[in-house]
C-alpha cells in the first residue's frame, strides 16, 4: 500500500510540474476555447460593413463591366502572342476556355 501511495504521489507531482512548465500553452488553449464558445454570440450581433458596396462591386466587376471587357482584350492579345511563338492551334482552345472562365466569374459576381 505504501508503494502505491508513493507512486501516486510521484505521478501526481509529475503532472503538476508538467502543467507548470506548459502554463503558456494551457492559457492559450483556454483563450482559444473561450473565443470558440463566444463565436455564435458574436456572430449574431455583427453587421456586414461591405453590404453597401455590393452594387459598386457588381458594376465594376460583373457581367458587362469594363473590367470584363479589358480581360477579354488582354486574353486575346496574350493568346495571339503565344500563338506567334508556338504556332499551335491549341492556344485558341485555351483562349476559349479563358473566355468561358471569365464569363462564369463575371456572372457569379454580378
Amino acid at each position: 500500500m505504501k508503494k502505491y501511495t508513493q507512486a501516486l504521489k510521484y505521478h501526481g507531482s509529475n503532472v503538476l510540474n508538467s502543467a507548470k512548465k506548459h502554463k503558456n500553452v494551457l492559457m492559450a488553449l483556454g483563450g482559444a476555447a473561450s473565443l470558440v464558445a463566444a463565436g455564435p454570440a458574436l456572430a449574431t450581433t455583427s453587421q456586414d460593413i461591405f453590404a453597401s458596396q455590393g452594387a459598386t462591386v457588381k458594376a465594376s466587376f460583373g457581367h458587362g463591366s469594363s473590367v470584363e471587357k479589358w480581360f477579354y482584350i488582354g486574353e486575346t492579345l496574350i493568346a495571339l502572342f503565344v500563338y506567334s511563338k508556338q504556332r499551335s492551334p491549341l492556344v485558341f482552345a485555351g483562349l476559349f476556355m479563358m473566355f468561358l472562365f471569365t464569363r462564369i466569374v463575371a456572372a457569379l459576381i454580378g
